[in-house]
């Protein structure tokens, strides 16, 4: 049984765990790394999307544990990261951090052995390649992982099958490695982007949720539209725009933006569903505003060959039409139901 003290610290946040501390080690660990190399000691993109890639797998590993029936069945209102460390997590967590200081260490080497990998290259390529299985399994479910297997099952029946759909035979070996080692892979564009790019501006954005920006974008746009019909709601549009723009997360922006701007769109006369949908629909355009959109905005340009500008061109429409949509149905249902905005006393000051 676990005390009255115990208990209260799990709910509040305040228990540490082994697991949780080895989360925050690491989490701080890829964030240092990631400022350091983003411009003050630029590394080569192989080494610094394995070792993007060996970070993101060890977080994956202790925050999606494995689950065992009896856990799912007798366990489930415990948080993940709660649960006591496994010995298989421990395992993966290990192996994680093996491939990514393998490849930091070797990268000279691997570049002069290219194309003839040695018994460790392969041995580090077959890991990585079980290690990403297993945590697109933890992570998205059963159903990538299935359609990756099938991919491997017709490479090793390839050259038995009818002569429309077979081909020439490829050893495992040389599969395996051209897999995890080219950048047309595993290593390929959309890592490079998320290991240079994204994972910055996720940065930035949690550091501007715990700085309390949430907060202050909610108070311009009550300041401006706090006074109107419908004004809670159509402050927690400009506040929840305002922060997904810079931050391009819907879930940063609910969490920083959505604390203040639910309870006052509750206590304007909103339902809570109402009031969540809206703090929902807003948070999720920031998306689709320039300039920092969506992680999905800095790999169309290395797909299609243009720039990022181009993308953010693009989208500036659509985007300010969505929010211009979002604010005529706020405006049409505090018409409906009467809902007016706060008085002049009850807004803070625009600074």
């Amino acid at each position: 049984m676990e005390g009255p003290e115990k208990t209260a610290g799990r709910k509040s946040g305040t228990v540490l765990t082994s697991r949780r501390v080895l989360i925050a080690v690491i989490a701080v660990g890829m964030a240092l790394f990631h400022i350091l190399t983003a411009g003050i000691r630029p590394l080569p993109g192989v080494q610094q999307r394995t070792v993007h890639l060996s970070f993101a797998l060890a977080l994956i590993f202790l925050m999606f544990p494995l689950k065992t029936r009896t856990d799912e069945s007798q366990d489930t209102k415990v948080s993940d990261e709660y649960r006591p460390l496994s010995v298989l997590d421990i395992i993966l967590v290990l192996l994680s951090v093996f491939i990514g200081v393998y490849v930091f260490v070797e990268y000279e080497a691997l570049s002069y052995r290219a194309g003839e990998p040695n018994f460790l290259d392969s041995s580090c390529s077959l890991v990585a390649i079980l290690l990403l299985l297993e945590a697109t399994r933890r992570v998205i479910g059963w159903s990538v992982v299935i359609i990756c297997l099938f991919c491997f099952l017709y490479l090793a029946i390839g050259t038995h099958l009818p002569k429309v759909i077979a081909h020439s035979g490829f050893g495992f070996e040389e599969t395996i490695n051209y897999i995890f080692f080219s950048t047309e892979a595993i290593l390929g564009s959309p890592l490079g982007v998320s290991a240079t790019v994204i994972i910055v501006f996720i940065i930035f954005g949690s550091f501007l949720t715990v700085s309390g920006a949430g907060p202050l974008f909610i108070d311009v746009g009550l300041s401006l539209f706090g006074r109107f019909r419908g004004g809670p709601a159509k402050a927690a549009i400009m506040g929840s725009c305002m922060f997904g723009m810079i931050t391009g997360s819907q879930v940063a922006s609910v969490t920083a933006a959505g604390v203040v701007t639910i309870p006052l769109m509750k206590r304007a006369g909103y339902q809570p569903i109402v009031a969540g949908s809206i703090e929902a629909l807003a948070s999720t355009g920031g998306m689709l505003v320039p300039p920092v959109m969506g992680a999905t905005a800095f790999i169309i340009p290395e797909m299609i060959g243009g720039t990022y500008w181009d993308v953010c061109r693009a989208a500036l429409i659509p985007g300010l039409l969505f929010y211009v949509s979002v604010y005529m149905i706020i405006e049409l249902q505090a018409a409906k139901y009467g809902l007016r905005g706060f008085s002049k006393e009850q807004l803070p000051k625009f600074f």
